[in-house]
């Protein structure tokens, strides 16, 4: 009994979630946090202590209570030259408007020798903050890149693999190919699905072997019966026609021949079963066992509805044979004989070489055109001769068959003055 499909895993997103609303928020908080910090201004006290410094010790400057001042400063002359400096040295107005440096002048008796330029500390700050709103950006992004693709590669061995496999399965269900069975694996969301279309699959292959052996069945049956009812049906036939030779009463002879017609009409409609049937010879069981050659006399007996075998001269042997299948064969051979053939008709059999034992059927009649010969036991051929005669050129190719399949052989000659079927059976 088949276990029941477990059940399906829920596709878990908020893990992923929660961690890009994490990295997003901490990113943020950061961002804000280094925004919102109030930025410095230029200390105007430290601004004039150095410009005051400068002029008390022009033109020699104390470099020591420069640097003691404070902000990072440049002292030029009225040249431009820088006489000192801490930090990035400043050299003309351009220079400090792009650095946003304060420019101080320095006086000396009433008069301009010389410039101080102080540094904006806001720059700095601004540039560190930056510098960390970049740093903190990348990280952020550097791990929502690694989070996006870890969530991909996941979705693709939890999710797309096993549905391409569910979809190949399904297009080999749909083709008929049910012999492979479905990868399962039951950690990924299609693990339920997986286990239930497998069992699916096990259903249809059940039902497909179940549908083929009744197919099976019923074509054996078919095959069988397309075969057996003719060897009757001619009995009746010959009989009938016996009985309408000799019969004077004409209101009974009437009758006789609607027996006669009715017997044609089954035996059209057994040619069109079997016919319609005959490419399912396979269906038929054959199963050769050791009998006494003496078998065949009492089979051929059965065979010879009309009358015509005159003689049956069989020496002693214990061959293979299917009793059943060895029945159709013959009666497909002395109907045949009745048919397109002459009387009398004589049966004799006897052992050759390589253990076989052989049985010659031969009649008096016109027999076939050599270029015919070979294509006898061919599926629906039928001769020149048989033109106008019912028959659907199966007899011969159903007597071959069945030949084989009993480990022997059937062959046709022509013979001078008649046309002969030889049939040979395995020895025991």
């Amino acid at each position: 009994m088949t276990a029941p499909p477990g059940r399906t895993r829920r596709l878990r997103t908020w893990p992923l979630l929660v961690s890009l609303w994490l990295g997003a928020a901490v990113g943020t908080a950061v961002v804000a946090g280094t925004v919102a910090s109030p930025l410095p201004t230029v200390d105007v006290a430290a601004a004039n202590d150095l410009v005051r410094t400068a002029e008390h010790t022009w033109p020699e400057l104390d470099r020591a209570a420069l640097d003691r001042a404070g902000p990072d400063y440049t002292v030029v002359d009225g040249q431009g030259r820088v006489l000192a400096s801490r930090g990035a040295p400043v050299t003309d107005q351009l220079a400090a408007v792009r650095a946003r440096a304060a420019a101080l002048d320095v006086m000396r008796d009433g008069a301009v020798v010389g410039r101080v330029f102080v540094a904006d500390p806001t720059v700095a700050v601004v540039s560190v903050r930056a510098d960390r709103i970049a740093r903190v950006a990348t990280g952020t992004m550097a791990a929502l890149a690694v989070l996006a693709t870890a969530w991909v590669w996941w979705l693709r061995r939890r999710v797309v693999t096993p549905f391409a496999r569910l979809q190949e399965f399904a297009a080999d269900v749909a083709a008929g190919r049910l012999d492979a069975p479905l990868q399962m694996d039951r950690s990924h969301l299609f693990g339920a699905f997986s286990e239930s279309f497998d069992v699916l699959r096990s259903q249809l292959t059940r039902a497909r072997e179940a549908e083929r052996a009744a197919t099976d069945s019923k074509r054996t049956l078919v095959s069988q019966l397309g075969h057996d009812i003719r060897t009757p049906l001619a009995s009746i036939g010959a009989t009938a026609e016996l009985l309408a030779v000799g019969e004077e009463d004409a209101v009974r002879r009437e009758r006789l021949s609607v027996v006669l017609a009715k017997v044609a009409q089954i035996d059209a409609l057994v040619e069109e079963l079997f016919e319609a049937n005959a490419e399912q010879l396979e269906a038929l069981p054959v199963e050769p066992e050791p009998h006494p050659a003496a078998a065949l006399a009492d089979l051929v007996r059965r065979a010879d509805v009309t009358g015509i075998v005159a003689a049956v001269e069989l020496a002693e042997a214990l061959i293979e044979l299917d009793p059943r299948r060895t029945q159709q064969v013959l009666d497909n051979i002395l109907g045949n004989a009745a048919k397109y053939g002459a009387p009398p008709v004589t049966v004799t059999g006897g052992l050759a070489e390589a253990r076989l034992y052989v049985v010659t059927i031969r009649d008096h009649g016109p027999g076939v055109a050599t270029d015919e010969l070979a294509r006898l036991t061919a599926q629906r051929f039928r001769g020149a001769k048989a033109a106008g005669s019912p028959g659907f050129g199966l007899g011969l190719f159903t007597a071959n068959w069945l030949m084989e399949r009993m480990g022997g052989a059937l062959t046709c000659h022509v013979l001078p003055g008649g046309f002969a079927v030889v049939l040979e059976f395995r020895c025991a």
